[in-house]
């Protein structure tokens, strides 16, 4: 549904302020009335109906979030933006180094609250290193994921 929304474009409904309170506070009220035993592991999903109207408020909240970071905090939108170009990479590599770098830590630390943070910031870093030195700058690599080519590399630039 987001790639849907990407898609065609409807930044004047998501510039609407009433869309994102309104599916905030509806998502809110979702998550105090309702429990929340969502087994993504195991693949439960106890409400059907509850549970799809919890994901697509939260796909219209996101994006109503990120229209709204775009139009006014243009500073924080670049970055953002990036780390979304690069989000399938993330997606890839973050959890196994998340793991090694969280055992390291923790077993340096005795932290699991630090470790955690660390480790998390550790695998995004990485990724986005990762990302950048051989996914942005590869024309095939960068198809395979999700970018499109730049007009410099469709006209046989790079």
């Amino acid at each position: 549904m987001g790639n849907e929304f990407h898609q065609a474009r409807p930044e004047k409904l998501l510039e609407n302020p009433w869309l994102l309170l309104g599916a905030g506070a509806i998502l809110a009220e979702l998550a105090l009335a309702v429990p929340q035993t969502i087994d993504l592991h195991a693949r439960q999903f106890p409400s059907f109906p509850v549970d799809m109207l919890r994901a697509v408020l939260g796909i219209l909240f996101t994006l109503a979030v990120s229209r709204q970071i775009d139009l006014h905090l243009r500073r924080l939108s670049r970055p953002l933006a990036y780390i979304g170009g690069a989000s399938l990479s993330i997606l890839i590599l973050h959890m196994p180094i998340q793991e090694y770098w969280n055992a390291k830590i923790l077993a340096g630390t005795g932290s699991q609250p630090f470790a955690t943070l660390a480790a998390f910031l550790v695998s995004v870093g990485f990724s986005l290193a990762f990302y950048r030195a051989f996914v942005e700058s590869n024309p095939v690599a960068s198809r395979l994921f999700g970018r499109k080519p730049s007009p410099s590399e469709k006209a046989g630039g790079r």
